[in-house]
């Protein structure tokens, strides 16, 4: 049988949370840390999460979670007293990323994993299955017809992504409208697809250029969008409520705004874009005239990050946006008024309603900190109850984390960075330091818990975050400052970053060292070539080290890969002057290179050609690989091997000044 009851498995059974349902008044109920736990080994911040992304099954009876089992991230299915649970694994090398309620008796359940195909040779990339089952635990059934875990069982092609679910169909509890590429020429078709069978209808047939297509609110399919796999170019179509095509070509306002879905009237959809401002904004627009109605939304600092919709209706009823911590303004106003009832009772904190019973005023909210990476609570309006259910991840308790704060950082030029400055308990002085730019690059560090940082901190070091040009967040303005900046402005902010903390008497200067994954890995290794004499090892985990390469390769496998891609390297200079596989020779400090073989996003033998090149030049390094784990380290033995790896690197390149291996690969 495809899914066990679970035997054995570490985790918080909710009779404790359902106790607490008891009290009278709106109250918090923690759990509490019997025992001084000072001492945490590495496999706690290897572990994966034990509790997460909990799913109220329609009714509020039941609710679908996701946990650690055996190393790797699983689904599991419970009444709300704990006395029946099931437990969905993985199944092979994949594992399950998202669950839907279909109705109260079934769910889907989406698989991912990376593959090779035949036509792309060794080449690894991304796909996805969609699982239906019952909420027992049994009658699984891979719901694309004809379609096995990782195989075509009719010899065919079949569509590498089938978990993009157009809507769940609330109405219609028995069927979902899914859409999936399965003749593999760039462009989906949506299905009206039955979850307990997986038979299906095509309910809209496929259209040159189009990946994504929108539902409105009574669930016709009004809009699609995506790019053409032959011209490159954008492509839209819009439709009217009769199913009748308005529009198949380009529309002005694609230039400016990005779609985010249908509102109440059928004409009118929710977009974000800049518009007349630097950040990123929520307004309403006609699809009948392509203008903009409203501005639903903006924030004078920060970009919004993304819509929320309502649980009950999926109209769009607030937004989600990133300061120190991730907060909420709903536009609706009794999701806002709940909201205000729960920071009200978790002060400080930054706290994200994460699911709902349809049609009851009863929610699931995570709530989390620099210190905790989340703790979820049960919220019963009506009865004034705040209960705790559980922590997000075990043995963490924010007692023995490291604060991390935000500072402004004058760059050479002027310019502040932000930045996050995570201290480690009880220390003072010049410390031991790890820089740590994040990866993307068009992504951004904030203040909440990370595995990582808190992982450093715990043995010891300073952790710098800097959000450098080129991070999103923070507007257009210091996104586009970073665009053709590979190794050049990028990189100086990262180096000012790290002569503040040398300056302010926060770093040691001999004990400096800079680590980070994909983008952040290739800014570890520019740093050593770019800074001689500024750090004293650096780290890269699945990194950019070859940038023509990289190039080439998502030219290749990616539809609409044209645009970042003439965004990467540096202005005016050839790539392989800021390819750190090519400069492999101007490192002068020791290096560690961890890469995943399954990376679907940087090609696994970048690492391993690096490597060659850095034993070519009789350069000090180790190299570890993992088999699984994917480009984020996905699985707990995959970050156990690394981190494992990681503190000892650190202690013999900061503590000892040097590597005890020159040139070894660590399998």
């Amino acid at each position: 049988m495809f899914v066990c009851i679970i035997m054995g498995v570490k985790m918080m059974t909710f009779r404790r949370a359902w106790q607490a349902l008891l009290a009278v008044s709106l109250t918090v109920t923690h759990m509490t840390v019997a025992e001084d736990r000072q001492e945490l080994p590495v496999e706690a911040f290897a572990a994966l999460e034990t509790f997460v992304e909990p799913r109220l099954s329609p009714s509020g009876q039941k609710i679908a979670y996701f946990t650690t089992y055996q190393g790797k991230r699983a689904g599991v299915v419970q009444t709300l007293d704990g006395k029946s649970r099931v437990l969905i694994p993985p199944v092979e090398e994949a594992q399950p990323f998202q669950i839907w309620w279909a109705n109260d008796k079934r769910l889907l359940v989406a698989y991912r994993f990376s593959t090779k195909r035949a036509v792309f040779g060794a080449t690894r990339l991304e796909e996805t299955r969609l699982a239906a089952i019952d909420a027992s635990g049994e009658n699984m059934k891979w719901i694309v017809l004809g379609e096995e875990y990782g195989r075509n069982r009719h010899g065919r092609a079949s569509a590498p992504w089938q978990h993009q679910i157009v809507s769940i169909l609330p109405d219609e509890p028995n069927y979902v409208l899914i859409q999936l590429d399965n003749d593999l020429d760039g462009a989906n078709e949506v299905r009206r697809m039955n979850v307990k069978t997986g038979r299906y209808k095509v309910v809209h047939d496929d259209a040159r250029g189009i990946q994504t297509w929108y539902a409105d609110h009574k669930d016709r399919i009004r809009l699609g969008v995506g790019t053409d796999l032959i011209s490159k170019e954008r492509s839209i179509r819009i439709y009217d409520t009769k199913g009748k095509l308005t529009a198949d070509s380009d529309a002005a306002w694609m230039d400016t705004y990005a779609i985010i879905g249908f509102s109440a009237d059928p004409d009118v959809i929710y977009v974000r874009g800049r518009g007349a401002s630097d950040r990123m904004s929520v307004y309403t627009l006609s699809l009948l005239s392509g203008e903009i109605l409203d501005t639903v939304m903006t924030h004078d600092r920060v970009d919004l990050d993304y819509i929320l919709d309502h649980p009950d209706t999926g109209i769009p009823a607030g937004v989600v946006y990133t300061e120190d911590f991730q907060k909420i303004a709903y536009f609706d106003a009794r999701l806002k008024r709940v909201q205000g009832l729960i920071d009200g009772a978790l002060k400080g904190r930054s706290n994200i309603i994460v699911d709902k019973a349809r049609g009851k005023e009863i929610y699931i909210v995570r709530s989390m900190s620099d210190r905790d990476p989340g703790s979820f609570y049960w919220f019963d309006v009506k009865a004034k109850n705040l209960a705790y259910i559980a922590p997000a991840r075990e043995p963490i308790y924010p007692e023995q984390m490291a604060a991390t704060k935000e500072v402004m950082i004058t760059a050479r030029d002027g310019t502040e960075v932000p930045t996050y400055v995570t201290t480690p308990l009880g220390q003072t002085g010049a410390m031991p330091t790890v820089v740590l730019p994040h990866g993307g690059p068009y992504a951004r560090s904030t203040a909440h818990w990370d595995f990582w940082s808190q992982f450093l901190a715990k043995r010891g070091y300073l952790v710098l975050q800097p959000n450098f040009r080129g991070s999103d967040g923070y507007g257009a303005q210091w996104r586009r400052a970073g665009y053709n900046q590979w190794g050049g402005r990028m990189q100086d902010d990262v180096t000012d970053v790290t002569h503040w903390a040398i300056n302010e008497g926060l770093a040691d200067a001999r004990r400096i060292c800079i680590v980070g994954g994909s983008y952040g890995g290739y800014a570890a290794l520019m740093g050593a070539i770019k800074e001689p004499g500024l750090y004293a090892c650096a780290v890269s985990l699945n990194g950019v080290t070859d940038i023509p390469h990289l190039k080439n390769f998502d030219e290749d496998f990616f539809i609409d890969a044209t645009d970042w891609i003439k965004r990467m390297g540096l202005e005016g200079v050839e790539d392989e002057m800021v390819s750190p596989k090519h400069r492999a020779d101007e490192i002068s400090v020791p290096v560690m290179l961890f890469q995943a073989r399954d990376d679907s996003r940087v090609p696994w033998r970048q690492a391993e050609r690096t490597a060659e090149a850095l034993d070519a030049a009789g350069k000090p390094y180790i190299m570890g690989m993992s088999e699984l784990g994917g480009h984020s380290l996905t699985n707990a033995q995959s970050r156990l091997k690394f981190l494992t790896m990681l503190e000892a690197f650190l202690a013999d390149a900061l503590d000892d000044g040097q590597l005890n291996t020159v040139g070894a690969a660590a399998q």
